[in-house]
């Protein structure tokens, strides 16, 4: 947990750094009067989690789009 918590910090700080760089060269070549971006403007937006039951939509809706078989619910032999 520790190793992913640190790798999730070092994409945001990556993902700060070229908004920096972004924000930079649009405040730049703005005209005069133009609306002023920050860094977090060009980064991604932070995503919740999804829900047990959301991963299990996002699985069915691909199974059907394969015409894959649900075998979930078949008593074993």
């Amino acid at each position: 947990m520790a190793l992913t918590d640190r790798h999730k910090r070092a994409e945001e700080w990556q993902d700060y750094r070229t908004g920096i760089i972004a924000s930079t060269i649009v405040n730049m070549l703005k005209g005069k009067g133009g609306k002023t971006y920050e860094p977090q403007d060009f980064m991604p937006k932070q995503k919740r989690e999804q829900t047990p039951e959301e991963q299990l939509a996002i699985v069915e809706s691909y199974m059907k789009t394969i015409d894959g078989e649900d075998k979930r619910w078949q008593q074993a032999k």
